[in-house]
């Protein structure tokens, strides 16, 4: 078979059912992800900083900043800058509102996702069954969207599209050898390196795995050479810049970030690391196509959905969802319903002398059954799936919510009315940063120092991304105490404060009625004489403090933090 041949069947070759099955999947994932996006007047969740660094891309007219404004930290430009420019482009000359582009731009981009997964695993799996019901799968997987479709999503969707297009690339440039899919694959890695950190080093290693298993000859050697310095040279303007302005300090530093630890392999093991909140179903589906491929001596997708979690745990639950909804496809197809087929079947006796047997009730029953499970099956799956995928926000801090009107509100109030030099506590009792929204677009809306606020502290060196975690977590812990445990952080950390800002917005964890966790220390600080009431609005209540050290440190930076700024 000509290698144009087999690009044809591959790529090419659709049929009735199989547009049927990515028109469905296409439909069910937009359902999903626009089903939390479309009534918030907000982006949800996250994208504080990246919002911050757009507008900081706006004032410099397209010229990579030095430093992002976000904080006042001195944090370097340095994360990749290719949706920025994006969100800059559709804000500034179609006059999309740049908060519109966060809340609307990364849910459309994780729906793009779709169909370009159903041509990666229709290349890779070589079937039409195996591959509608891979995208099926995929589409409806909470955590192929969940961490997608927030306003952080618009670096992470951007990332993960560009990536599955380079493994597309990179599959046809080793099995079919030619020349040109190099050249897209150094367009779509390039465009990868340039949208998010992660998802660059994911496609790296999940290429070279495609390279173990069908690049070993001369021709895959030199084109991945080929593809490595192409990448390189098309990515320079972007690292060159950096590395000339900031030297290796912030990639060195952003890269001892992640997080290894030996609980990583719970989810790999167990197989539930797909966030399903009914029973696991999909993923105990996907260890069927685990050993169905074990079986067949065909490793390549239980090797990368295990080297996914070795090698990049932090984005692991993510991105392991391209080889287990592969998995899915085939466990479904080569085991459940064949196994269906098998259990409805009955015996039938063979013909004798030519005469064909008469159809007993029994037999006729079973022929229809076998018709009809299959069918019932599938569709008991994909209902599975879409409530599975609709019940996401009951889980445990969901990051598919959104700052509320009231407590945005209170952020601009903090903006006009209180001093620029003003540093602040925010203290929100969420027990992990990163689920923190509050945290992270409080210096974007507030225009205020927050003095424990993590994002964009990667890029900073002497660790102070892990410096600065600890404090997070140890004034968290203040919410439900008093003044006096803010008086101790101070004096433990060196870290100095102006300002303490409590949201009022109340936190509602799974199974738990919802509660005001902050509401001790707000009333501690009411009846303290050290502190006053400046603003106490249905979002949020302000304190500021009477007495403020007058050491030279009123900007609240502990020493080490300001030599950093300087």
């Amino acid at each position: 078979m000509t290698s144009s041949k087999r690009l044809t069947n591959i790529s090419i070759d659709w049929d009735l059912s199989s547009i049927l099955a990515l028109v469905l999947a296409v439909e069910l994932g937009a359902f999903v992800r626009l089903v939390f996006v479309v009534p918030s007047d907000f982006p949800l969740h996250d994208g504080g900083l990246f919002y911050a660094m757009t507008q900081d891309l706006l004032r410099s007219n397209y010229t990579l900043p030095v430093y992002t404004s976000y904080n006042s930290a001195g944090i370097p430009f340095a994360y990749p800058p290719f949706p920025f420019f994006i969100a800059a482009f559709l804000s500034d000359l179609m006059r999309w509102p740049l908060i519109e582009v966060f809340r609307l731009l990364p849910p459309i981009i994780s729906i793009l996702a779709i169909p370009v997964f159903y041509v990666l695993s229709r290349a890779m799996l070589r079937s039409r069954a195996q591959a509608a019901l891979a995208v099926c799968a995929f589409a409806l997987l909470p955590r192929s969207f969940l961490w997608h479709i927030i306003g952080g999503g618009l670096a992470r969707s951007l990332g993960f599209l560009f990536s599955l297009l380079t493994l597309l690339q990179a599959y046809l440039l080793y099995t079919h050898r030619q020349r040109r899919f190099a050249l897209s694959t150094i367009l779509f890695a390039s465009l990868t390196v340039l949208s998010h950190p992660e998802k660059a080093w994911c496609t790296a290693f999940s290429a070279g795995l495609l390279f173990l298993f069908y690049g070993r000859n001369r021709e895959g050697f030199y084109n991945s050479l080929l593809v490595a310095g192409g990448v390189l040279a098309l990515t320079a303007p972007w690292w060159a810049t950096i590395v000339g302005r900031h030297g290796l300090s912030p990639f060195l530093s952003a890269s001892q970030t992640g997080s290894h630890s030996w609980y990583s392999w719970i989810p790999p093991l167990t197989f539930s690391f797909a966030d399903e909140l009914l029973s696991g179903l999909l993923p105990a589906v996907g260890a069927l196509g685990v050993f169905v491929c074990i079986a067949d001596k065909k490793l390549l997708l239980p090797i990368w959905l295990v080297a996914t979690f070795i090698l990049q745990p932090r984005a692991a639950l993510t991105y392991s969802t391209a080889p287990l909804a592969m998995l899915i496809g085939i466990g479904i197809d080569r085991v459940i319903l064949p196994g269906i087929n098998q259990l409805s079947g009955v015996n039938r006796p063979p013909a004798s002398g030519g005469q064909p047997v008469q159809e007993n009730g029994e037999m006729l029953l079973a022929r229809k059954l076998k018709g009809v499970l299959p069918k019932v099956l599938l569709g008991f799956l994909l209902v599975h799936a879409l409530v599975s995928a609709l019940r996401v926000p009951d889980a445990v801090w969901s990051p598919l919510e959104a700052l509320t009107r009231e407590e945005r509100d209170a952020m601009r109030w903090v903006a006009a009315n209180t001093p620029e030099t003003s540093s602040f506590l925010v203290i929100t009792s969420y027990g992990q940063w990163a689920m923190d929204r509050t945290s992270e677009w409080f210096p974007a809306l507030a225009e205020r120092v927050s003095l424990t606020t993590i994002q964009g502290t990667e890029w900073l060196p002497d660790h102070q991304f892990h410096r600065r975690q600890e404090r997070y977590e140890a004034l968290q812990e203040c919410a439900a105490e008093g003044a006096s445990c803010l008086e101790n952080w101070e004096k433990q950390t060196g870290v100095t404060f102006t300002h303490v800002y409590i949201p009022k917005s109340e936190v509602e964890m799974w199974l738990v009625t919802s509660k005001d966790l902050s509401s001790s220390l707000r009333n501690s600080l009411r009846a303290s004489a050290e502190y006053d009431v400046v603003y106490d609005g249905p979002g949020a209540t302000v304190f500021a403090r009477r007495s403020v050290f007058s050491s030279g440190r009123s900007s609240g930076l502990s020493r080490a933090d300001e030599r950093i700024v300087s």
